[in-house]
C-alpha cells in the first residue's frame, strides 16, 4: 500500500516545518502509525475464527485429579459436566503490526502474522480429495480451498482512508503552530 499525496501541498508543509524549526517525521511517523493501528483493526475482525462446541468436560479437583463417584450406579465413572470447549482463534492473535519503521529515506509499518498456516487461509491451499481427517470427522472433498483474502481486502479499504488520515495528522500539526 502506497499513499500518493499531493507534492506542492507536501513541499508547503516541509517549508512550513522548516520555517517553525519543527521536524516532520514525527507527525508523518503518527500518522502512519494511526493508519497500521486500523489496518491491523480491520484485519482482525475479517480472520475467521473455529467454532465452539457444546461438549462433556471432565471434572477435576482442586489437586488436578479426575473426580469419580464413590457411591451408586455410576461408582468408578468419572464426573463429567456440559460445557463450551472452545477452538480457535489463535490466528487472529497472531496479527501484529510493528511502530514505524524508517529505512533507506522511505517510512513503513508492517501489519503480518506470525502464525504458520497464515498465509494459506490468506491466499487458499491445496488439499488431498479423499483423505480423512479425524478432528473434522469426515473426508475432504475439494482439490483447492478458496483464501479469505483478509489482510487484502482490509489492505484495500484503509488504502481509501489512508490519505485523509495523514491530510488530518499534518492539519493538526499545522494549526499548533498558528
Amino acid at each position: 500500500m502506497k499513499i500518493q499525496i499531493d507534492e506542492k501541498a507536501f513541499t508547503q508543509f516541509l517549508k512550513e516545518c522548516k520555517k517553525n524549526s519543527v521536524d516532520a517525521r514525527p507527525i508523518l511517523e503518527k500518522g502512519l502509525n494511526e493508519i497500521g493501528a486500523r489496518l491491523l483493526r480491520r484485519v482482525k475482525q475479517k480472520t475467521p475464527v473455529g467454532q465452539s462446541q457444546e461438549g462433556k468436560i471432565a471434572r477435576r479437583d482442586k489437586s488436578g485429579k479426575l473426580m469419580t463417584y464413590s457411591k451408586g450406579v455410576n461408582k468408578g465413572k468419572i464426573k463429567t459436566r456440559i460445557g463450551i470447549i472452545h477452538q480457535g482463534g489463535n490466528l487472529r492473535r497472531s496479527w501484529y503490526a510493528t511502530n514505524t519503521i524508517r529505512k533507506n529515506g522511505a517510512s513503513r509499518v508492517l501489519v503480518y502474522n506470525s502464525s504458520r498456516y497464515g498465509m494459506y487461509v490468506e491466499y487458499g491451499h491445496r488439499q488431498t480429495p479423499g483423505r480423512f481427517v479425524p478432528v473434522l470427522g469426515k473426508r475432504l472433498k475439494a482439490r483447492w480451498v478458496k483464501g479469505r483474502f483478509m489482510l487484502t481486502k482490509s489492505i484495500q479499504e484503509v488504502d481509501a482512508l489512508a490519505l485523509s488520515i495523514m491530510k488530518r495528522h499534518i492539519k493538526k500539526a499545522v494549526s499548533a503552530w498558528k
